[in-house]
This record gives structure tokens, sequence and C-alpha cells, in this order.
């Protein structure tokens, strides 16, 4: 090929590569050029898989109910839209993540970090997923404010001006996450609160983030707010005492090459936040939390130590042959029947699972009181409705969808999911189901919808119920 005709070449290729790139642009907005900007970053990594690491718990990857972390979940959705291949690790402690993806073990981690340790190291941060503040906990009895409900509009204007209200007790030694505070968020404490001892500390799992103040009163853990309501849901005997004026923005950490990744967080996030993908997925896992109160709680962990040493062989026998948590299976018992083999309720239903006449016949159940019987039977049915949701849906969605036609039949949920569609929500979102069954009680509603009249807030309180029960378990 001659000097000429490889320059016409040249020329034609090049006009060509321009005119599809405008095209692009032009389909798709600017946000055509992201998942090309992806693919270049994603080809350079060696294997062409992002390494997530995540803690084991419910906010950020997973816990032994063998449900998806809320961190886990935001992950693969942006993972899904934006074209990235992901792998999870699940960790015990932040500090080893940390110490993995400082070590390029790990390409992305989150264990709900505060975004600014990523400040002076060589780690990128993601845009943040929740902006929240931090919260003081400590045992009760610390004469300071108590309430970890949402604020009065007064407390809430206050701290907007500035005023956090009661300092948390001096008398105490408070500690903290090094995943939760960066150093420039423990001088802003040290500065709201003087005269305090701070010490950093690693608790041995997820799961043991308050159990230094169980042991210790005289101390107390400062975490982020939203993570300190889902830890005290198990402890009746500690509290909410004093909130930062300021927030700190949550989110992921990366290795400082993935700007790929970062950039498809950032990009998903742009099309969550207002399309309100990222608060369903928040009311997923935070919606049931307020299902259960302070006597709730101690009644279910008096019966833990009355009626369920008894009982757990059982459930976690059928719950091993129809792989599900043992957990799960007990909360769904104890919702039902307060683990009593003998109960009944006005409608027929009977036994520790609270089966109908015709679902135990079709389950070949005999003896609905006959404790085995009813959970090998329960849980059966329990795993039939599990495998009906479509395997797109999200584990802890497709649990909670379960759980609701565990409830009130499936039937119901089929007519709330007609009322989902005509009303323009997704009917195969929990969160946009959830807000709609109670609609069956209403004439306006169930007369126009094949299957009628339900009590539609019972499965929603049943999900939520359940969901409590078995993280306490968990």
């Amino acid at each position: 090929m001659n000097d000429s005709k490889l320059i016409s070449w040249q020329a034609c290729r090049g006009l060509f590569l321009l005119i599809m790139l405008s095209l692009a642009v032009l389909t798709n907005g600017c946000d055509g050029l992201w998942p090309l900007a992806l693919r270049r970053s994603h080809a350079q990594q060696e294997t062409g898989v992002l390494r997530v690491g995540l803690l084991r718990h419910s906010l950020s990857g997973q816990t032994s109910l063998g449900l998806g972390g809320l961190e886990q979940e935001i992950l693969q959705k942006t993972a899904h839209d934006q074209n990235l291949k992901i792998r999870f690790q699940h960790f015990n402690s932040a500090s080893g993540l940390l110490f993995a993806l400082q070590n390029h073990k790990l390409d992305l981690i989150g264990s709900r970090f505060d975004l600014e340790i990523a400040s002076g190291q060589k780690i990128l941060a993601s845009p943040s997923y929740e902006d929240v503040p931090l919260s003081v906990v400590c045992a009760k009895n610390s004469n300071a404010v108590s309430d970890p409900s949402p604020l009065p509009f007064w407390q809430s204007l206050a701290r907007t001006l500035g005023r956090s209200g009661p300092p948390p007790p001096a008398d105490r030694t408070f500690l903290y996450l090094r995943s939760q505070l960066s150093e420039k968020s423990l001088l802003q404490l040290e500065e709201l609160w003087p005269g305090r001892e701070w010490q950093a500390y690693q608790p041995k799992t997820s799961s043991s983030i308050l159990s230094p103040i169980v042991s210790d009163p005289s101390r107390c853990v400062v975490l982020d707010r939203t993570l300190a309501l889902a830890e005290l849901r198990s402890y009746n005997s500690l509290e909410i005492v004093a909130e930062t004026p300021w927030k700190v923005s949550i989110g992921f950490l990366l290795g400082s090459e993935h700007t790929g990744a970062q950039v498809a967080i950032s990009n998903w996030l742009s099309h969550a936040i207002p399309n309100h993908d990222l608060q369903n997925i928040r009311e997923l896992y935070e919606g049931h939390w307020t299902a259960l109160d302070s006597l709730d709680t101690a009644v279910f962990f008096r019966r833990v130590q009355e009626r369920l040493p008894e009982l757990r062989p059982t459930f976690e026998s059928v719950a091993a042959e129809f792989n599900l948590p043992w957990q799960l299976v007990a909360a769904v018992a104890y919702q039902e029947s307060h683990w009593e083999s003998s109960a009944e309720s006005f409608t027929g239903v009977k036994g520790l699972m609270m089966l109908t006449k015709g679902t135990a016949s079709d389950l070949g159940v005999e003896d609905r009181c006959d404790t085995e019987q009813s959970v090998w039977g329960g849980v059966k049915y329990l795993r039939q409705l599990i495998n009906a949701q479509p395997k797109s849906l999200s584990s802890r969605e497709r649990l909670a969808f379960a759980l609701a036609s565990y409830n009130v039949g499936i039937a119901h949920i089929l007519d709330v999911q007609v009322l989902a569609r005509s009303s323009g929500r997704n009917p195969w979102s929990w969160p946009a189901v959830k807000h709609l069954l109670p609609l069956l009680s209403y004439p306006e509603y169930y007369q126009q919808l094949e299957y009628g009249q339900a009590r539609g807030q019972e499965p929603v309180d049943f999900t939520n119920r359940v969901l409590g029960f078995a993280e306490l378990l968990d």
C-alpha cells in the first residue's frame, strides 16, 4: 500500500470512528461515554474481575442467614447496570479489609467507611451513598438523651444551627472504630466534647461492636447512627446518648488504579438517588427495624432461654433438609405461635407453624400439632414459596415476598402486583408492594381485584417481625 492510499485509509477510519462516537453521544447523552471508559479501565485489570471485600453484616456483606447485605446489594446493582464483573469475599473485621486493600489483595472494600479515611492515602473514595451523624452509645441511666427515634423538629432545628444537644457523660471511656472515624472526625469530636478519653478498638467480629459496653458500662462506643440503630435492636440495656451536629459521609474505598469502578459507582448513584432506587434498597434492609419494640425483644429473649433449647434441634435438622438457615425457621415459628405446639387461632390454623388444614393436607402433614410434622410442613411450604420467586431478585427480596405469601397467600400478592403495575410501580420491588398491601382492606381496591379482600397490613407486619426476630438470633 503506497503512502497516499495509507493516508486516505487512515483518514476514512478516523472519520468513521468520529461519526460513531458522535452517534453514541447523541443517542445516550454524556452517559453514553461512561461504558467506554469503564471497559478501558476494566481491561487493565489482570483478572478482569473486581475483587470486593465486605463485612459479614446486614449493612455490608452477608450474615449467617445467607442474605446479602445493603452494601453488597448496592454493588450488585452497580455491576449489573455498569457492566462490571465482581467477586465478593467476606471478612469479620474492617481492619482486615483495609489491610487487604492496602496490600493489593482486594480492589474495593465496604464496611460503612468514613470516606475521609482515604485522605492522604494512596486509595480512592467512592461517592457517598449515605451522610449520617455519629452517635454515642452508652449503657442506660447515663443522665443523657436516650431516645434513638427520629428527632423532634425543634431538636433537629437546634442541630442545624450548630447546637448538638446534651453532651455525652464525661466519666466514660469512648471507644471508636477506625473504619468509622477518620483523624479529621476524631479531632472534631475532641473539640466538640473536650476532656474525654478516646480509644480506637477493633471488635472481634462485626456482630460484637457494642459488646464492650455490656461487659463494662464505664465505656461508650462511637459509630454512625444507622449502624447504631441496627445494633441497638439486640440490647435493651443500651441507648444513644448524644450525636454530632455534623454528618460523616459513608461509602466504599478503592485501590488507586480503579478509577473506572469509582466512576461506575458515581454513575449508578447519580441515577439511583433521583429514581429512589437507593431509597428502596435501604428500606429493604432497614424498613423492619421499628417492627419490634423493647417489650417484644424482652419477651423474645426470655422465650429463647425457656423454649428454644428444646426446639432448636428440630429447627436445625429441618432447616438443613430444605437448605434454609435455622434462625429463619425459628423466627417464623416464633412469630406464628411463640413456639407453642398447641397454638390455634380463631381462623382454624394450628400448630407451631400455624398451618391451615388444606395446606397441611397438600404438604402431607397429618398432625398439625405435632412439632416435627408442623415444622417440616411449614419449612417445605416456605421453601416452595422462595423457589417460586424470580431468580433475578436479590436473596432478601425473594425472602420478603415468600414470607408475605406464607402469611396472606400467594394469590393476594399477585393482586397487589396488579395494583403496582397499574400505578406505575415495580411489581417485583418489595418496598413498593409492602406499601400497597394494606389497600387490600379497602373495598375501592379489593373489589377490582381477582382474589378480593384480605387483611393487607398483616403480611407486612409478619414479614417485618420475622426478619427482626431472625436477625436477633443471627
